[in-house]
């Protein structure tokens, strides 16, 4: 159980996100696994949709392995095209200022970043 716990911690950042508007951030059941870029300031990800520069949207991410919701709103900086065929647009996000949920996940992705890299990884 100690090595499977391990074995979580140590894969690659991974969130559960969402974009779809009215779920709630504790509802996992909504969640699509994606495996993002993300820091206190934005998150950038692999879309199926192209979203224009200036599109509003929120994002809910449940952080990997506790399962914590976060909820952010925020600006789309860029989509542009990526190399992932079935979601082909890289969209860079930036998060409104939301002192709370960005303190989240700045502790998240420093406890993720001094995690040892796991095998094959």
């Amino acid at each position: 159980m100690t090595a499977q716990a391990l074995g979580l911690l140590n894969r690659k950042l991974t969130v559960l996100g969402s974009m779809l508007p009215g779920h709630s951030a504790t509802d996992t059941s909504q969640y699509v696994p994606t495996a993002v870029s993300l820091s206190g300031s934005g998150i950038a990800f692999d879309s199926s949709e192209h979203l224009p520069a200036g599109t509003r949207r929120r994002i809910s991410l449940l952080l990997q392995p506790s399962q914590v919701p976060v909820q952010l709103d925020g600006t789309v900086l860029a989509s542009e095209p990526g190399e992932n065929r079935e979601q082909p647009y890289r969209v860079r996000l930036d998060f409104d200022r939301d002192e709370l949920a960005q303190e989240q996940i700045i502790r998240y992705v420093v406890q993720r970043q001094a995690m040892p890299p796991s095998p094959g990884a």
